[in-house]
């Protein structure tokens, strides 16, 4: 197994991710306002992880990263459907009927298409980063049964992505 890279520092993360979206040509939302932060806070009922609200005030609110992109909050970077993570989070927690129950804590923030989405638990102390395949739900299954493990951490998954790994 490969050895494990130390955690980045905030400073060495923000210029790594802004480096990788330059030689990407990404072109990230404009960087999140506190005001942003706090109103998202309030909507999704619990603070956002400190490393994706990190990147969403120093990076961009989104628009940039691996797959399709991270999602943002208000005011940025959206999925398919036109939601921010607080909206996207928000109709997940409404579920439909003959869904299961999305879990608290847990926000989808970067799409890969086909309702694909990583996640990171907003509730771990490490922010570990789960995908999401709907499509893997087998009957009277569960949202559990359909996360499958990505990083150990955001900042590792995103770090991972920075330098091209």
């Amino acid at each position: 197994m490969g050895k494990r890279r130390a955690a980045l520092t905030d400073d060495a993360l923000v210029a790594a991710l802004l480096a990788r979206v330059a030689a990407a040509g990404q072109v990230p939302a404009t960087a999140a306002g506190p005001r942003q932060v706090r109103a998202a806070e309030r909507a999704l009922g619990f603070p956002l992880p400190p490393t994706l609200r990190l990147v969403l005030t120093r990076v961009g609110n989104g628009g940039f990263g691996p797959g399709g992109g991270l999602m943002g909050v208000a005011g940025g970077a959206t999925n398919e459907d036109g939601e921010t993570i607080e909206a996207d989070y928000r109709s997940r927690r409404r579920h439909a009927p003959g869904w299961p129950a999305w879990p608290a804590g847990l926000l989808a923030v970067c799409e890969w298409g086909c309702n694909v989405y990583s996640c990171v638990d907003a509730a771990a102390p490490d922010e570990p980063v789960a995908d999401f395949d709907p499509s893997q739900l087998p009957d009277g299954g569960s949202v559990a049964d359909c996360l499958f493990p990505r990083s150990p951490s955001l900042r590792e998954w995103l770090g991972t992505w920075a330098r091209a790994e």
